[in-house]
């Protein structure tokens, strides 16, 4: 279910899936699960609302860049 999700996203933004994106969804999927959002279509929205796409990802993700 909470896979389902993550590629649905993905399929709404026409994109192919990227391992730091799944991540990052995956890890989003399982909070929002944990707060009773059950359904596969609840999950995917809610997804869609929190990252509008891949530039929002970019802004979410930990930079992988030493300081």
């Amino acid at each position: 279910m909470m896979s389902g999700a993550v590629q649905a996203w993905y399929r709404h933004f026409g994109l192919a899936p990227e391992p730091r994106c799944s991540a990052l969804l995956c890890s989003s999927v399982i909070d929002l699960f944990n707060q009773g959002h059950g359904s596969v279509e609840d999950l995917t929205a809610l997804l869609i609302a929190l990252y509008d796409g891949p530039k929002s990802m970019e802004r979410s993700m930990p930079s992988t860049k030493a300081h």
